[in-house]
C-alpha cells in the first residue's frame, strides 16, 4: 500500500511547501480513511509538519488538515489501517475545499451582448477563478483579459486565453470551435458553457440605449436620441447619422439571441434575416452539449447554479457578494417614456428572440433541466 500512500500525498502536496497553511476536504473529527499505516516520514518530509504514529494509524497535526475530495474515494476503497484526520484550527471548521487547481473542466462564457456578460465574467472568477478567496473585486471592461483562474479553467471577459478578445461577441460556432481547441491544449475532460438570455425587446432597448449613449447610433438632426421615433428607427433601420452604422441586418439585431446561438450573426446581412427555423435551431444548440444558463434579471440565481459547480469540484464554499445593475430597475426607468405604437412594433421585431426567452424561462420554471439556473 506504499504506492496508495503515495498517490494520496501526490494529490494533497503538489504546489504545497513545509509552512504553507492550505484547507481541503475537511472531515468530521469521528471520521477516517483507510489506508496502509507505512509512510509517516514520506507526510512530514511533503508537509514539514509533526506527524506521529498513533494506535498503528497516522495522526497528522497542522493549522489545517489537506486530503482532497479525490484522495478521500480513493482512501475509503483500500488498505486495513485507520488514518485519523484531526484539525486543531479555530476558523473554517465549516469549510470543505480542495485547494488544488481543477484543470477537469473548461468553464466556457458565450457573451451575446446586453445580457448582463460582464456580471457572469465576474461570477466566474468569484466562484470558478478564486472559488476560497472571501471577496473579490468585481472586474470592468478596463479588466479585460487581466485576470487569472488559479484554481479553475475559464476562458471569459476578464480570465481569457490567447485571442479571445477578438472574439468576445462571436457566433457560437466560433466559440465552439474556439472551446474545443482550448480543451484539447488544456487536456481538459470536457467543456460547460456559460450565458444569459433575456427578453429580446429589453436587449434591444439596452442595445439602443447604449449605442445612442456613445454615438455609435444616432437618429438624424432633429430627431431626439432618446424619443419613440429615435428607437422605431433603430429598430426598423431607419434613417441615422453615424460614422459605424449597425453591424448587422435589423433582423439580426433585433433577434441577436437566436442569430448568435444559429451562428447567423458571422455573415451579418440584410439578405439574411432569422426566421422560426432559426428559432428552433437556437433551442436546440442550448440543449445539446453541457451548459449553464441563466436570466439576466436573475443574476443571484446564476451565482446559485456556477456555485453549485464550483461546490461538485472544490467543495462547500462561502459566497461571495458579487455587484450587479439590476437591469428590471434600469429598464423600467425608460420603458415608460415609450408608447404603445413604439412598445407593440419593438415586440414584433424582436419576437424570436422573445419566444427563446419565453422557452428557456418556462423551463427553468418548471425545474425540467439542470442546465438552467433558476428563475426570480
Amino acid at each position: 500500500m506504499g504506492l496508495f500512500l503515495a498517490t494520496l500525498i501526490a494529490l494533497c502536496m503538489q504546489d504545497v511547501e513545509a509552512g504553507d497553511e492550505v484547507f481541503c476536504a475537511l472531515l468530521p473529527e469521528d471520521e477516517s480513511i483507510s489506508f496502509a499505516s507505512d509512510g509517516d516520514s514520506l507526510l512530514q518530509r511533503a508537509r514539514g509538519q509533526k506527524t506521529t504514529l498513533h494506535d498503528g494509524s497516522h495522526r497528522i497535526e497542522s493549522s489545517k488538515t489537506f486530503i482532497p475530495p479525490a484522495a478521500r474515494g480513493l482512501a475509503k476503497s483500500g488498505g486495513s489501517a485507520m488514518l485519523n484526520v484531526t484539525t486543531f484550527a479555530q476558523t473554517s471548521l465549516h469549510k470543505s475545499c480542495s485547494e488544488i487547481r481543477d484543470t477537469t473542466t473548461l468553464f466556457y462564457h458565450v457573451h451575446i451582448p446586453k445580457t448582463g456578460g460582464t456580471t457572469v465574467a465576474n461570477l466566474l472568477l468569484a466562484d470558478i477563478c478564486d472559488p476560497f478567496a472571501d471577496h473579490v473585486t468585481p472586474a470592468t471592461w478596463t479588466d479585460q483579459c487581466n485576470r487569472t483562474c488559479d484554481m479553475g479553467l475559464s476562458d471569459n471577459e476578464f480570465s481569457c486565453f490567447p485571442g479571445r478578445f477578438e472574439e468576445e461577441h462571436n457566433a457560437l460556432a466560433v466559440d465552439m470551435e474556439r472551446a474545443e481547441g482550448l480543451k484539447a491544449t488544456l487536456g481538459a475532460q470536457k467543456i460547460i458553457y456559460v450565458t444569459t438570455l433575456r427578453s429580446g425587446s429589453d436587449r434591444v432597448i439596452s442595445q439602443w440605449n447604449h449605442e445612442v449613449t456613445f454615438d455609435v447610433w444616432l437618429p438624424p438632426a432633429g430627431i431626439p436620441k432618446f424619443s419613440n421615433e429615435s428607437l422605431q428607427l433603430y429598430i426598423t433601420a431607419g434613417p441615422h447619422t453615424t460614422i459605424e452604422g449597425r453591424q448587422a441586418g435589423f433582423s439580426q439585431s433585433n433577434n441577436l439571441q437566436v442569430a448568435q446561438l444559429t451562428s447567423k450573426k458571422s455573415r451579418g446581412t440584410q439578405d439574411d434575416p432569422v426566421t422560426r427555423a432559426d428559432l428552433k435551431q437556437a433551442k436546440k444548440m442550448l440543449m445539446a452539449e453541457d451548459w449553464i444558463i441563466g436570466f439576466t434579471q436573475c443574476m443571484d440565481k446564476v451565482q446559485e447554479k456556477v456555485r453549485e459547480h464550483a461546490i461538485a469540484l472544490h467543495g462547500s464554499c462561502e459566497p461571495k457578494v458579487i455587484p450587479h445593475e439590476d437591469h428590471r430597475v434600469l429598464l423600467e426607468s425608460k420603458v415608460w417614456t415609450f408608447n404603445r405604437e413604439t412598445l407593440d412594433l419593438l415586440a414584433r421585431q424582436s419576437s424570436l428572440d422573445n419566444k427563446l426567452f419565453a422557452w428557456a424561462w418556462n423551463l427553468a420554471k418548471a425545474q425540467a433541466n439542470p442546465r438552467f439556473a433558476a428563475t426570480c
